[in-house]
């Protein structure tokens, strides 16, 4: 026994090769769930971590000097675990001051170690006490009002806990100028900054840095601000730590004495990515689910061929006297290298495919870390291709010895018993979609079920259909359709490869049609959000000091034609049941507003008759009515509600609350003089950034000096940054690599028929059947194949989308706007089919030809 299973291992080592790699094929398809689940959560935390603004990303610790606090003190009650992710403390003590000679407010403000992270371009460091620096810009700005170099600036403390009379006034001695930049350090906020003065004095307009000697208890400043700055350590931050520290971020709340307080983005990074990563751990299992499915039954032919490539050997065997327990062993002694050899490989494999993962479908580029789940997990599968062996290795073992000496199986007509039980519980699953029953992530597997279904189907009446059509073929002439047709449907294992083409063909589609609805539900759905390719928002900081007027005035100074720009302005609800009334320049919308997902235009014109500002024209949404003719109360420029006429309806408007009235803007201005709940912006359909620059310049000017851009771009990236949307890339991905797996098992049926097929070339040729007819039909053998998976997995796959469309899970977050399209996108699922039957006519004509040498019936 043990030199026939050395002569066995020497003599056939290209099919321990194939085991091997079928062994591997299995174990990096369940070692990649853990792998891509954790690359996939890791990539939703460093996604929101890296887009913190600088100002965000910090662990801030506050206490006005007045609670008996210092910095020791504070920076003790951050617990361990949140400290774990943050670097280095900056501590920093604030005073705010008003500069008596030019009656603006100023920070006063120390910081340890302030003078390596700033540049200095005049002047010294300040180290006495009531010394500072004062920033280029402000020095710039404010020469003419006596700031220079060694001026002595008299400024005194503003404290709201304190009455004027109790604060220190103090003399400032200027010995230096300096710029910087916003960086962790300074916690996202320049201190060079510096702003025209504002009359309302809501807020220091320039940062003057001085040094500790400066707040020093003789110097007599009352309760300065104490701040410990914990900038955060990115790459510390991951799925496991993340909810680490936010415990520990819970904890350090709560041990807050009464005036401390922090300030952490970590349990809003949390609370954003939960939804994500729940779906994570359904989606990605469930995606690879399918691809386990098609390598299980590629490994059930691999095994099942080399099973019998051995039969002739367990006959031999046998008649010696040995048991089915010997022959077991043998079995063991001839694969155990090649199953174990399959394990590292199989890791190996799912590394790699991981980090491609990682590469081309996160944004933050996400690697694999050692994972001991896919460890464990490749181990389950390698015992699972063990079973699988013995099992088909055990079957064959009983065979009496007279039918192991036959040159191949007896063939089993009908269905196999396993593709009924598959087909039967497919088809429950598909009714369970259907009815409802099967929602969210699971619902991903309905058009595979269908594809099952449908191959359960296709195998029960293969023999009899087939026979049919071979009959009907041959009497109306066509003898090399009949031959071909005829061929296929004796071929032992077509039902497996059929199986896997369908299934395959079915992933493809399918996924092509998620990938490009998502797609467009994606974009539509960051259109609906911001309204236009670029919306640039303008307030004050003093409500009411900028008049409406001044925003028409800067939009019409950057773009006086008002071809990319234009002005919008919104008078906010009073209550989440009321309405907004949202005033546009109609001519300009038509030009401007982002159309992305709209099935219908919309009716700008409708406000070509403005109305009154007493009874304002209006378009709406049809959450707010679906008709025209209807009035409404919306809030006004009158400070008060006013009458609108509904004049036309859309689904959405882009960009305006759907509980909103969209009206002609100069109208609405018309009407009054309103300053309190009115927002300000320009839209914009021009990403040019001198463009966009102009119009901040011109917006300043005008008095806005609160300013934040918002742009489809950035909110598609958002979305796109999601466990759905990724899922939908990954989808397709594992489509074409079910679509490989299906070509394996076509390969596996020539190489198992090859000999059957020898045969029947040679009983062709001995009949006067002619080669060129012979030629044709193998070549349309294959064909059919291909024919028949392209078809039927274009079935599957909108009949799935069709019945589970509105179940799959789309969003993390459901959207405010109707934007969601879940039908079967048609011109993705069809070009995907098209685009591989090409490729599988392509191999199919190049495998017959193959084929056909092999077993001596080409020229």
């Amino acid at each position: 026994m043990t030199s026939l299973v050395a002569r066995a291992r020497s003599s056939r080592r290209g099919q321990h090769v194939v085991v091997t790699v079928v062994v591997a094929l299995i174990v990096a398809t369940v070692a990649l769930i853990p792998l891509v689940e954790r690359s996939f959560s890791s990539a939703l935390v460093d996604y929101r971590v890296q887009q913190l603004p600088p100002v965000s990303a910090q662990v801030e610790v506050d206490a006005p000097q007045r609670y008996g606090q210092d910095y020791q003190h504070m920076a003790s009650y951050v617990d361990p675990r949140l400290r774990a992710v943050t670097q280095a403390p900056v501590e920093t003590t604030q005073v705010t001051g008003m500069w008596a000679d030019q009656n603006v407010l100023v920070l006063v403000q120390s910081t340890v170690g302030q003078c390596q992270q700033i540049t200095i371009t005049t002047g010294r460091c300040p180290e006495a006490a009531n010394e500072i620096l004062v920033s280029d810009a402000a020095l710039a700005a404010q020469k003419v009002s006596g700031l220079t170099i060694g001026a002595r600036l008299t400024v005194g403390q503003i404290n709201g806990s304190a009455l004027p009379a109790q604060l220190p006034k103090k003399a400032l001695t200027v010995v230096g100028s300096f710029t910087a930049a916003p960086t962790s350090y300074w916690g996202g906020v320049n201190p060079a900054r510096y702003a025209p003065p504002n009359p309302a004095h809501s807020a220091p307009n320039q940062v003057w840095l001085t040094g500790p000697a400066t707040f020093e208890a003789a110097q007599g400043w009352f309760s300065p601000n104490l701040s410990v700055r914990f900038p955060l350590k990115n790459d510390a931050i991951t799925a496991n730590t993340l909810a680490t520290a936010v415990a520990g971020a819970a904890k350090t709340s709560s041990a807050m004495p009464d005036g401390v307080t922090v300030t952490e983005p970590l349990t809003q990074i949390q609370q954003d990515i939960a939804t994500d990563l729940d779906q994570v751990k359904q989606l990605v299992p469930l995606l690879f689910v399918q691809l386990l499915i098609l390598v299980l039954i590629l490994a059930y032919q691999v095994f099942s061929l080399l099973t019998n490539l051995r039969r002739s050997d367990a006959a031999v065997l046998k008649m010696r006297g040995h048991d089915r327990r010997s022959l077991l062993r043998f079995a063991v002694g001839e694969f155990a290298g090649a199953v174990l050899l399959g394990l590292p490989l199989g890791l190996l494999v799912a590394y790699l495919a991981a980090a491609a993962i990682g590469a081309f479908i996160l944004p933050t580029g996400t690697m694999p870390a050692w994972n001991w789940w896919a460890l464990v997990w490749g181990v389950l599968a390698v015992l699972v291709a063990i079973a699988l062996l013995a099992l088909i290795w055990a079957r064959m073992t009983r065979t009496p010895i007279i039918d192991l000496m036959r040159a191949a199986p007896r063939r089993v007509r009908g269905v196999p018993v396993a593709l009924i039980v598959a087909g039967a519980l497919a088809f429950a699953g598909v009714i369970l979609a259907a009815t409802g029953n099967l929602t969210g992530a699971p619902s991903l597997l309905v058009p595979t079920l269908a594809a099952i279904v449908l191959a359960t189907l296709l195998a029960a009446g293969l023999g009899v259909v087939g026979a049919a059509l071979v009959r009907r073929l041959f009497s109306t002439g066509r003898a090399t359709g009949a031959l071909g047709l005829a061929q296929t449907i004796r071929r032992p294992g077509v039902v497996t490869v059929l199986t896997t083409l369908i299934i395959a063909t079915t992933l493809v589609s399918f996924s092509a049609s998620l990938l490009m609805r998502g797609d467009e539900n994606r974009q539509a759905r960051a259109s609906a959000d911001v309204g236009a390719a670029v919306v640039v928002g303008a307030s004050s900081s003093v409500t009411g000091a900028v008049d409406p007027s001044a925003l028409l005035e800067a939009v019409d100074k950057t773009d006086p034609g008002h071809t990319q720009l234009t002005p919008v302005v919104e008078i906010s609800a009073a209550s989440d049941n009321a309405l907004a009334t949202v005033g546009v320049i109609p001519s300009d919308m038509q030009r401007i507003a982002a159309t992305d997902g709209l099935s219908s235009n919309i009716p700008w014109d409708a406000l070509k008759q403005p109305g009154s500002p007493t009874a304002l024209s209006a378009i709406v949404p049809d959450a707010v009515a679906t008709r025209t003719g209807v009035q409404l109360t919306a809030p006004s420029m009158a400070d008060r509600d006013g009458q609108v006429n509904v004049v036309g309806t859309t689904a959405y408007i882009p960009g305006v609350p759907l509980r909103a009235v969209v009206v002609d803007l100069k109208t609405m201005l018309a009407g009054g003089s309103r300053t309190d709940q009115v927002l300000e912006s320009v839209w914009s359909s021009s990403t040019d950034p001198a463009l966009l620059q102009r119009l901040t310049d011109n917006l300043s000017a005008a008095g806005f000096d609160l300013i934040n851009v918002n742009t489809i771009a950035k909110q598609r990236a958002e979305y796109d940054a999601t466990a759905t949307a990724w899922s939908m890339h990954l989808s397709l991905l594992l489509g074409a690599a079910a679509v490989l797996v299906a070509l394996l098992s076509l390969a596996t049926m020539v190489t198992a028929t090859r000999r059957q097929r020898a045969v029947d070339v040679r009983s062709l040729a001995a009949a006067g059947v002619p080669r060129r007819m012979v030629s044709r039909a193998t070549t349309m053998e294959f064909l059919l194949v291909a024919v028949v998976a392209a078809v039927l997995g274009l079935v599957a796959a909108p009949v799935g989308a069709s019945i589970v469309g509105d179940s799959l899970p789309w969003w993390s977050t459901p959207p405010d706007y109707p934007v969601t399209r879940t039908g079967f996108a048609w011109p993705a699922g069809v070009g995907a089919v098209v685009v591989l039957f090409v490729v599988l006519a392509v191999i199919a004509v190049w495998v017959s030809r193959r084929a056909l040498r092999a077993a001596g019936g080409a020229r």
